[in-house]
């Protein structure tokens, strides 16, 4: 494979053409724009803009974003997750978007098989780079990543490693009541999570576990009011059960070992039993030394650092064990998680924070992936394909195309400029004709009847049958055309000491009582060659029937681009436009950059096998740099790209360095011999 098919597979199967066809396959449309946030509102993708070229795992996360924002759009139900949590609390919304996730990602893999494999490759460069909530920070989110990580593991094992870590956090967070609060969890997402075919599924399942949790918390309210009795009783008991202890040590032992006896015991007891003091029970048989004692700890008198544990002490630690081992009092931190505010609203897995955490290292240059990259210009993508896109709605005529003013039309002027022709576009298009006719190939395909195929004998030896092949003829265009028109103020500039010397002939003939023919008096600007330019090219073009569209850039009305012909519209309309031309030209700047790239990405998406660009300039662009890099790019992506610089008085010092192919004609009637000229060159 040849570098500028590898770098055209690229461009392929980059994140622009990516969203062009997930556009055309969600119906949903998508805006990409410097310094905004990604968000959808069910119809639009908001996009921060990015390198056309991204890495292997950058880009398969951000194909991970893509089918997971249109898995929302398409199976979930936005209102009702609003509204859920708005009427639930914050953990709710957070614990509906866990399960809802899991449900819509399953739905999103039936729509498109390609997507599970973005989905859990994405999942596990995530879980590489720490991108996920493994329930460290809260309770709630413990909760959530436990449950969305369960219900994925069960069918993906990337998410079997994130599982462990989220139970690790789960298990921190709620101590020794961890293995029953999970095992509710499970039994219930085992028993009821089959059966949830909506978000509003979702929902119900959301409530059934925080009603779960609430059960759980009142099942531990329960147990402080009986802890006054045990507490009395245990007191109570402490005096019979260091008596009982130390008559077994008088037993085993003589009486001078009854202390040692007694602590070892109280040592030797289990972590979730009471404490039972050991030091004050070996002290059981010396009533007055207890009470004195335990009327100096009430005093406060007590020395730091004794074994004995005070009275207070012996409260909070009984206290401390009914909460459980690790001192956590359930009832307290259900509480806690059911009236949360939030804090991090975000997904378990949250995309949008991926994509714009990318942009802004991108935008710093703190990411060392991308230090001489720089993000691509603002653009939009429609949900249909290019080739099929006009400019005319059904009735009424769009007033945008991608983002793109259409160009205003007329009728009158386009006429004149078309009387103004003579037979040079019937002999330019004779001459192109066999450089972009269309032409017929044939796709060999293999067959249990047909041809024999040599290729494919050795599948006898397999028992496979199909050793034959056939050929299907197909008819192909052999290239796409897109040309861009330069509308900017520097078009229409005039020499003054021109328009000095026209004024003088002219009044001179008026002196002299000549008949005045105003078009002789007429300056030729190269926005009035260039307008004259695109109309030859699109009689020619329509002439041999090629594909092409024709875009204006740098229009006075304030717009980066106008769209004077898409694909997908008619011979007449795009001529009536290119009448239409004079009343937008007159732009403050020249961004050829940001049209080739627009133009660019649009063609590269056209089916044809091969694609060309021509650019109508007097050669002067805003920022040369950007420019040479936007054209750098459509070649790699397959385009051919050339230059026409059309006037006397032209630029082109950046394009001899780039080495990007230009071709001068100082005016319309001289587009053609160079038109005719690259196209031999490129195409042939």
């Amino acid at each position: 494979m040849s570098k500028l098919q590898r770098t055209a597979k690229q461009f392929q199967d980059g994140w622009i053409s990516f969203l062009r066809v997930l556009a055309r396959n969600s119906k949903i449309k998508f805006v990409i724009r410097p310094n905004v946030r990604p968000c959808t509102d069910g119809k639009v993708a908001y996009l921060p803009s990015l390198p056309a070229n991204l890495t292997e795992e950058d880009l398969i996360l951000f194909k991970r974003w893509g089918y997971h924002e249109v898995g929302h759009i398409m199976h979930s139900d936005v209102p009702f997750f609003q509204e859920f949590s708005m009427e639930h609390g914050a953990f709710a919304g957070l614990l509906l978007n866990a399960v809802d996730d899991v449900y819509m990602e399953y739905a999103q893999t039936r729509s498109s098989r390609r997507s599970e494999r973005f989905f859990r490759q994405g999942a596990a460069i995530m879980f590489d780079r720490g991108m996920f909530r493994d329930g460290s920070q809260s309770p709630q989110e413990a909760f959530a990543s436990y449950t969305l990580c369960f219900l994925r593991s069960r069918r993906w094992s990337e998410y079997q490693q994130p599982l462990a870590a989220v139970r690790k956090n789960f298990d921190a967070h709620f101590g020794e009541h961890a293995d029953q609060v999970r095992e509710n969890l499970e039994t219930i997402l085992l028993a009821e999570y089959p059966s949830v075919r909506s978000t509003q599924d979702a929902g119900d399942l959301t409530l059934r576990l925080i009603e779960m949790l609430k059960q759980q918390r009142d099942q531990q309210d329960e147990q402080p009011q009986e802890e006054p009795e045990d507490d009395n009783s245990e007191g109570d008991e402490g005096d019979d059960q260091d008596d009982q202890q130390s008559s077994q040590g008088d037993d085993e032992s003589n009486q001078e070992d009854d202390q040692t006896s007694d602590k070892g015991q109280g040592q030797g007891q289990k972590d979730d039993q009471e404490p039972t003091n050991g030091d004050a029970g070996g002290q059981g048989s010396d009533d007055g030394k207890a009470e004195d004692e335990s009327d100096s700890k009430a005093d406060g008198q007590g020395a730091p650092g004794e074994d004995d544990a005070d009275a207070n002490n012996q409260s909070e630690n009984a206290q401390g064990d009914s909460q459980g081992q690790n001192g956590v009092d359930l009832a307290e931190l259900i509480e806690q998680m059911l009236s949360s505010n939030g804090g991090d609203d975000s997904e378990v897995l949250d995309m949008d924070k991926v994509i714009q955490q990318l942009a802004t290292s991108i935008q710093n240059g703190t990411n060392p992936d991308y230090q001489d990259a720089a993000p691509v210009p603002a653009f939009e993508v429609e949900p249909s394909d290019v080739e099929n896109q006009p400019s005319l709605g059904a009735g009424t005529v769009k007033d945008l195309v991608e983002g793109m003013l259409v160009c205003p039309a007329d009728k009158e002027h386009a006429r004149e400029l078309a009387d103004a022709l003579d037979r040079k576009v019937n002999v330019l298009a004779t001459k192109l004709q066999a450089y972009l006719l269309n032409r017929e190939e044939a796709d060999v395909y293999s067959t249990r009847r047909g041809s024999l195929g040599q290729s494919h004998l050795y599948r006898a030896g397999m028992g496979d049958s199909r050793i034959f092949e056939r050929k299907e003829e197909t008819v192909l265009p052999t290239a796409a055309v897109s040309v861009l028109a330069d509308l900017s103020s520097s078009t229409s500039w005039v020499d003054p000491s021109v328009l000095a010397t026209l004024a003088k002939a002219k009044a001179k003939a008026i002196a002299a009582g000549e008949a005045i023919n105003e078009k002789e008096y007429e300056v030729q600007t190269v926005a009035k060659s260039i307008q004259q330019s695109l109309l030859i090219m699109e009689k020619v073009f329509h002439r041999i029937d090629t594909p092409r569209e024709f875009l204006g850039f740098a229009p006075k009305t304030g717009h980066l681009n106008t769209v004077v012909r898409t694909f997908g519209d008619s011979h007449q309309n795009a001529v009536d436009r290119i009448g239409g031309l004079d009343s937008i030209t007159g732009g403050n700047h020249t961004p050829i950059g940001e049209a080739v790239f627009q133009a660019a990405q649009r063609l590269a998406s056209h089916p044809a096998q091969r694609k060309l660009m021509f650019v109508l300039t007097d050669g002067a662009p805003s920022c040369a740099t950007l420019a040479t890099e936007q054209t750098a790019l459509a070649v790699d992506a397959g385009i051919k790209v050339v230059y026409l610089l059309i006037g006397n008085e032209v630029r082109k010092d950046w394009l001899e360095e780039a080495g990007i192919p230009y071709a001068v004609a100082a005016t319309a009637d001289d587009v053609g011999p160079a038109l005719l000229e690259q196209a031999k060159q490129l195409l042939m």
